[in-house]
């Protein structure tokens, strides 16, 4: 089933504590970007994904927009996204998070009615780039963009946010995986030795 929401997946951070591009680690016979890809499409509508530079990926199918706002991290991504997705809804989604789990998106959209976001909690932690976000937030984004409140929980006071907890719902071990991050060598060996 494809849902009536845009899939964005991030990928134009700096990469600068692993060295090199994280969207393009190799992940099987994919890269941490096209499997995450090949996930959002089968969810949903629409998938457009972020990057610093538009001319340095070639996926076919796949839109490629830059930040509104530059040099503003995932913050600025998820505003050029809901700008330009087709659907009030979008699920952003980083591309160093390459053991997300579909079925973790689709508890989260049932939990969406009259929200203007909604944020996973796992082990007391908020996973703000891994949850859905609403047209509705723009403005309130805007506001954060030109003050230069980047931080992107700093958002959810703002607006009508359901904070999730995702731990309550599912067995740990079925989401602990999902919020994995490689930003380090040292998180990509270990994440290989998982294997």
């Amino acid at each position: 089933m494809t849902y009536k929401v845009t899939g964005i997946l991030l990928a134009g951070g700096k990469s600068s504590r692993m060295g090199k591009d994280k969207a393009l680690i190799k992940y099987g016979d994919e890269t941490f970007m096209s499997d995450s890809i090949k996930k959002l499409n089968k969810l949903f509508a629409e998938v457009i994904v972020v990057v610093d530079n538009v001319e340095k990926y070639h996926i076919e199918n796949v839109k490629f927009i830059k930040d509104i706002y530059p040099g503003k991290g995932p913050m600025g991504g998820i505003h050029a996204a809901l700008k330009a997705a087709k659907n009030d809804w979008v699920f952003a989604i980083p591309c160093d998070m390459p053991l997300w789990k579909p079925f973790l998106v689709e508890e989260m959209l049932r939990h969406c009615l009259d929200y203007d976001i909604v944020v996973p909690i796992i082990k007391d932690n908020l996973e703000p780039l891994f949850a859905l976000y609403k047209k509705t937030c723009i403005p309130e984004i805007e506001e954060c963009l030109n003050n230069d409140t980047i931080k992107v929980m700093e958002l959810y006071p703002l607006v009508k946010t359901n904070y999730l907890n995702l731990g309550k719902i599912y067995a740990m071990d079925e989401c602990s995986k999902s919020f994995l991050n490689i930003n380090t060598p040292e998180d990509l060996c270990k994440f290989r030795a998982m294997d």
